[in-house]
């Protein structure tokens, strides 16, 4: 190989000359030193480790859930949805919403700010775009009384409560009949069409909402059914909606052996085009993630053991693949998030219900885009687990846990909110 002289006289700009002679040295001898360079990211690996640290704790009585919101740039919220006391006999609970706001060192400082009477309640949802305004969706699955109760009552009764904003302080105004709710989903659909899906343990069905924004009301669409129904979500793909929605208990053999059946919206009719199999499903949950869309199915438990995995889908053409299998114990609850642009799953395990263990571990998964798996990356003691939440305050990021204890011995009544904190390096391949 020949250079002319005219070409390299004097050092490349911006290089000293030894570093010119090195940067030329790698031109001629490019293959070598690419493969060089190749060879050490081979021997390499980016390996993250995670940590969660108690900061907050709060007495709850039954914790089914948490909710969080921004009231404004500077107010951040907590709710917990409490099922019950454990002493009122018509399963009443006074259910919180926290004030939370940053404490030095990365601590923090929960305050309750506001009381709601709820009975029996099972989730609460912040739902945006109603008419410019937020709205606070609150589910009282005993509100109306137990099954027989709540199906033979004279007088209107709505447990599903609506609560919005008046000055300081959230307000009940309206409710929707429904009859003991356990879960709900939202989205926002096309031009700024709101629909509601609310999961009706009592009626064995899931009812589809939809808002008229003129009168300002909610007026149910279309209603599925489904025995023994736990949660259901909504999923928008390819401008068609789906509904995929799961039993805890099969209708004939009354065991744990269940389905999770998936329903699309064709010419203004549901047809089921899908079932999963699931053992005694507790919960849903779903994300769309860099054009995926995820869903995770929490198993509760078969007949025999509270040992069992849970699953992860993904939506592929008009259905759902299965992705991975996730080592549970009685897994109550899965909650996705995007942390810093990654994807994480939170799985909250209760125990033992059956035989009144309620002391387990809940852990955070994070997804691995070269294996397309989640992995485990943290965990932490749990009693009666139901539901993780993920928030981000001052620069650090958190995790609530909420608990439900045992509520019949009136124990594990304390819910925890943990810093996430995660530390990433290369190592070398051969210590992973």
């Amino acid at each position: 190989l020949q250079i002319g002289p005219s070409k390299f006289r004097r050092p490349m700009a911006g290089f000293s000359a030894p570093a010119a002679r090195v940067a030329l040295a790698c031109l001629l001898l490019a293959t070598s030193c690419a493969v060089t360079l190749a060879s050490d990211a081979a021997t390499t690996k980016r390996h993250c480790s995670a940590t969660l640290t108690q900061v907050a704790e709060m007495e709850t009585q039954g914790n089914s859930g948490f909710e969080s919101w921004w009231e404004d740039e500077d107010n951040f919220r907590l709710f917990a949805a409490n099922l019950w006391d454990g002493v009122s006999p018509n399963m009443a609970s006074s259910s919180w919403i926290y004030n939370v706001t940053s404490a030095p060192k990365g601590g923090l400082n929960v305050v309750p700010l506001q009381r709601l009477s709820t009975m029996g309640a099972t989730e609460a949802r912040m739902i945006w775009g109603y008419g410019g305004r937020p709205m606070l969706l609150i589910n009282n699955h005993l509100r109306c009384g137990d099954k027989e109760e709540a199906l033979h009552k004279a007088a209107p009764c709505g447990p599903t409560s609506l609560y919005m904003m008046n000055g300081p302080l959230w307000e009940d105004f309206k409710s929707l009949k429904t009859s003991g709710p356990l879960k709900t989903d939202w989205m926002i659909v096309g031009d700024n069409k709101m629909w509601l899906i609310v999961v009706e343990g009592f009626k064995d069905r899931v009812s589809i909402w939809n808002y008229d924004s003129v009168r300002m009301e909610w007026n149910s669409k279309f209603a599925l059914g489904v025995p023994n129904p736990t949660d259901a979500v909504i999923t928008i793909h390819g401008g068609s909606m789906f509904v995929t929605a799961c039993s805890k208990i099969h209708p004939e053999t009354e065991g744990r052996a269940t389905s999770c059946p998936m329903f699309s919206l064709i010419d203004q009719r549901f047809h089921q085009l899908q079932n999963l199999p699931s053992f005694g499903a507790s919960d849903l949950e779903q994300i769309e993630y860099e054009g995926t869309i995820f869903l995770f199915i929490a198993n509760e438990r078969t007949d025999e053991d509270h040992r069992i995995d849970s699953q992860i889908y993904t939506f592929q053409g008009m259905r759902w693949a299965h992705n991975q299998s996730i080592p549970t114990e009685g897994a109550k609850g899965g909650h996705f998030f995007v942390k810093e642009g990654e994807l994480w799953l939170g799985i909250a395990n209760f125990g033992d219900l059956f035989a009144g263990k309620v002391k387990s571990e809940s852990n955070l998964w994070k997804f691995n885009k070269e294996t397309k798996l989640f992995d485990k990356m943290a965990e932490v003691d749990s009693f009666g687990a139901t539901a993780w939440k993920y928030f981000s305050i001052g620069g650090y990021h958190y995790a609530a846990l909420a608990n439900q204890g045992h509520l019949t011995n009136q124990q594990y009544q304390t819910s925890y909110v943990y810093r996430l904190d995660e530390e990433c390096k290369e190592v070398p391949k051969k210590e992973l």
